[in-house]
């Protein structure tokens, strides 16, 4: 009687065991079909699918190359924390020697912004020199000015350059006509030359005055256009600047 229930029993689980196997054969056939559509998918572009498939598969097996696989779905769909997740999900269930492991490190250290830090920008160069050495050039009160105008050096200079010119050019001017019409005021029928020299100044003095501001005043309003590049490192037109040069045109 007691064989006969010891036989009963390993009847029973060898009648257990066998369907058991049999249902773990299917399940890794099933999940090899799902690893083939969701590769197949990714290299269709379809990468939702193919996340589809993967996680079907992972659920039948959970087998780390379904992890890896969404991973770099995620990666490409552009949802990086999601990738993160998946990518270190992998490392931490895939056998040391899965050849696949330097390349999922790879990939988490080229989104992962911990160990990913980019490197610090490079300090920006006017003229070939750095703010301290632009400074020690300048001195404090001209460094503040060239700071201020947000141009470059050279644009710098050049604004002066033509500011300087075109209040030189207003002095000519005003200047000249003054000289002559008071010369031309003063004169007498007993220094008819008085008032010939006072025309010749005031018509000669006068434009030339204005040619020289007009020219100074131009250079000033080109120098606007060399601005100091952003930190980004884009050029734009500085309109605080052009405004504060109070440039005309004449």
């Amino acid at each position: 009687m007691r064989n006969m229930k010891v036989s009963f029993l390993v009847v029973a689980a060898l009648a257990l065991a066998i369907p058991a196997r049999a249902r773990a054969a299917s399940d890794e056939d099933e999940a090899r079909g799902f690893y083939t559509d969701g590769q197949r998918a990714f290299a269709a572009g379809h990468y939702g699918e193919a996340v589809n498939a993967y996680q079907r598969g992972y659920a039948l097996v959970r087998e780390p190359r379904f992890l890896l696989g969404m991973a770099q779905a995620y990666e490409t769909l552009g949802d990086l924390p999601r990738a993160r997740e998946y990518y270190r999900r992998f490392q931490a269930e895939a056998p040391k020697g899965d050849p696949d492991r330097p390349k999922a490190a790879a990939a988490l250290a080229k989104i992962d912004p911990v160990g990913n830090v980019p490197p610090a920008p490079k300090p920006y160069l006017d003229a070939g020199r750095t703010p301290e050495e632009l400074k020690a050039a300048l001195g404090d009160d001209e460094y503040e000015r060239y700071v201020a105008s947000g141009l470059t050096l050279n644009g710098y200079r050049q604004r002066e350059h033509g500011n300087k010119l075109a209040v030189e050019g207003i002095v000519t001017a005003v200047s000249s006509l003054a000289v002559g019409v008071g010369l031309v005021l003063t004169a007498s029928f007993t220094r008819p030359g008085q008032a010939i020299a006072g025309y010749c100044i005031a018509a000669v003095g006068t434009p030339i005055g204005f040619w020289i501001m007009r020219v100074g005043f131009s250079t000033s309003t080109m120098a606007n256009f060399q601005v100091r590049p952003m930190p980004q490192q884009q050029l734009s037109y500085n309109p605080r600047a052009a405004i504060g040069n109070l440039t005309f045109s004449f």
